[in-house]
């Protein structure tokens, strides 16, 4: 019962985007489709989310990181990719005129830099197979000397993924684990398929000239909108995830780039719950088994929407994993470790924490305090230690802060 509920959501996903969205940005003008009009959340101890609703203080020049994330989506999906799948290498390869062979890397992590522009690299033949068939396929070892059909495949320490745009397979996405491991599971192969459907939507994107013409900071608050209309409590504690999320960023000393993911992550995290069943979202009670499988969909939904958004492909795999667990006993794709993307990691505690702090009809609110000490309990299991250990020493600057969590 609950996969076909879980099924039939998912399908609903994609309407968000495209029928829910076009109603706000008519609405932008002009707030009279709605009766009566939703009231905004009491007044805030703190400002308000930094980057969606005022403009962005991110280090150094917001808007021209936000120009150039855009551009920089294939190369974060690539990193990505590689950090999902626990490969050493990755690159994305598109097919020139000619033979199949005729391969060219636009994209890479772990190989040499200047594989960019230049064919087929070592170890990442499988990509050919992909391009051929259409097919994701995983094989054993990293170097193949044999034809690609006598190639053995179903146990191995590489795989690949046709990427596909303009209705045709034009490239592939391959990633390569230099040591032996145990087989490539089926969820991990189909998790490589998800993003190199992603890395088609980008150039998509690319070709259809769309980034040329996004706000990508107007359609993120259409979607933050989207989501305050339907449900004010998930916007305001979206708006305490970022502020503790930034500050979690600027202690371990996040990149530009980096620190602008983790914004829109912690930001658009719970965007999926757009999909959740309202008697479900707002139960003054404990969720029923089943209730918890149509919950536990909120990451793919969100997921799904937010890489809708042009230029914003390489936030939804980090969006997708922010309930992934450090043991791997998380959801949806059991990630462990380093295998779950830093700025998941990151929103996957300090989303823990706002909701620990917060009221909610079946259980009060904790202090700012038995919050940190119940993640630090749960560090190594549930979070990633080095997050924990940077919200443990912050203990005495949060107070200061008067972050919303700790009301």
């Amino acid at each position: 019962m609950a996969l076909i509920i879980a099924g039939v959501w998912s399908g609903m996903a994609i309407v968000t985007y495209v029928a829910v969205l076009p109603v706000l940005r008519a609405a932008s003008s002009s707030d009279r489709w709605l009766s009566p009009p939703v009231q905004d959340p009491p007044a805030r101890r703190i400002p308000q989310s930094v980057g969606y609703r005022e403009p962005s203080t991110v280090p150094g020049a917001p808007q021209r990181i936000e120009l150039a994330y855009a551009a920089l989506a294939l190369d974060r999906l690539v990193i990505q990719s590689a950090t999902l799948l626990g490969a050493e290498e990755a690159c994305m390869l598109v097919r020139g005129k000619g033979s199949l062979a005729n391969v060219v890397v636009v994209a890479q992590h772990g190989l040499d830099p200047d594989a960019l522009g230049e064919g087929l690299p070592e170890g990442h033949e499988l990509a050919l197979k992909a391009l051929a068939e259409g097919q994701p396929a995983s094989i054993p070892g990293g170097r193949f000397a044999r034809p690609i059909d006598e190639l053995e495949f179903g146990s191995g320490c590489a795989a690949a993924t046709p990427v596909a745009w303009h209705g045709s397979v034009r490239g592939a996405l391959s990633v390569r684990i230099h040591d032996q491991g145990p087989r490539i599971r089926r969820s991990e192969l189909e998790l490589l398929s998800e993003l190199g459907a992603l890395a088609g939507q980008a150039l998509e994107h690319r070709r259809g000239h769309q980034l040329l013409h996004a706000n990508t900071d107007a359609e993120v608050r259409l979607l933050l909108e989207a989501v305050r209309r339907a449900d004010p409590y998930t916007s305001e504690h979206a708006d305490d995830v970022v502020d503790l999320a930034r500050w979690v960023g600027e202690q371990l000393e996040l990149d530009r780039v980096a620190a602008y993911e983790l914004e829109l992550t912690a930001a658009l995290h719970d965007v999926g719950k757009m999909r959740v069943p309202m008697d479900i979202l707002h139960a003054p009670r404990s969720l029923t088994d089943e209730e918890r499988d149509v919950m536990a969909m909120h990451p793919v939904w969100g997921f799904q929407i937010v890489a809708g958004v042009p230029g914003l492909e390489a936030v939804a795999p980090l969006v997708r994993a922010h309930h992934e667990r450090w043991d791997g006993g998380g959801y949806p794709d059991g990630l462990t470790g380093p295998r779950i993307p830093l700025a998941s990691r990151i929103v996957s505690a300090c989303d823990a924490i706002g909701a620990l702090t917060t009221d909610r009809p079946y259980r009060a609110g904790t202090s700012i305090e038995a919050a940190v000490e119940e993640i630090s309990r749960c560090s190594g299991t549930q979070f990633d230690p080095q997050v924990v250990s940077v919200l443990q020493e912050g203990l005495s600057y949060l107070p200061e802060r008067e972050l919303a969590v700790a009301r």
